[in-house]
């Protein structure tokens, strides 16, 4: 003869058992639809959840018919806010799924994300308002300018003097800037551990007047198209020169 066991049940919403209803070993299974779960009590005498994570968009247990609170651990699936979390005693915790918003500024959603759901610590917003767009991060309490690998290239005319990028946020290491000026034409990299502009190709003049000073780098080439010789610019530390090549 087939011998049927159940443990404690319910199936009254959202209805834990307590401590005093479990022993040591016990179980107690609440089977409602909405909010199922399996329950035990540690050896600390506290009610601890067994199994998936709760896929609403209210709380598990917001509204307690039994045991109040919830286990250290559990987790819930917020379909409101679509963000895991977890239980960690006293509150629920985001768990790490950071995300990435496109958007002109400034920022209009106060301390939320662009659904209303709370803005989380790591979430990356990007002003599309700006050219190139400027990345910030949420650090928990504020938007933070981002500046991790996140390097710009401008355009201008002249020797690059800028101090801040176009947006007034910080130059960053490795920023390009490219010489539009007829003639002159060549990049440049923001070297940040020596706050300036260095240059970032060599080149090549054909002309027939020597080239700037301004614009001439150690190991840049100019053809004389005049005496048809070249020479190559020459930085010995002390002096800068064209000489000649033979």
């Amino acid at each position: 003869m087939a011998v049927t066991l159940i443990t404690k049940n319910s199936v009254t919403a959202s209805k834990r058992p307590t401590a005093a209803q479990l022993v040591s070993g016990e179980l107690g299974l609440n089977y409602e639809a909405s909010d199922p779960g399996l329950y035990f009590e540690d050896s600390a005498g506290n009610i601890r959840k067994v199994g998936g994570a709760h896929y609403s968009a209210t709380a598990p247990n917001a509204t307690a018919a039994g045991q109040a609170g919830n286990s250290v651990g559990e987790l819930w699936y917020d379909t409101g806010s679509s963000v895991l979390k977890v239980w960690s005693g006293t509150a629920w915790v985001d768990v790490g799924d950071t995300q990435a918003f496109y958007e002109a500024g400034p920022w209009a959603h106060g301390t939320n994300r662009p659904n209303g759901a709370p803005l989380v610590a790591g979430d990356e917003w990007y002003d599309t308002s700006t050219t190139p767009a400027t990345s910030y991060l949420w650090d928990g309490s504020a938007w933070v300018y981002f500046s991790s690998g996140d390097t710009h290239a401008f355009t201008g005319a002249g020797f690059p003097t800028l101090t801040t990028r176009p947006d007034s946020n910080p130059l960053l290491d490795g920023d390009m800037y490219y010489d539009t000026t007829a003639g002159q034409e060549r990049a440049y990299r923001y070297d940040l551990a020596n706050t300036a502009w260095v240059n970032a190709d060599m080149r090549i003049f054909t002309q027939d007047t020597t080239p700037p000073t301004a614009v001439s780098f150690d190991g840049d080439i100019w053809y004389d198209t005049t005496d048809l010789v070249s020479f190559v610019y020459y930085d010995d530390g002390t002096s800068k020169q064209w000489v000649q090549q033979f």
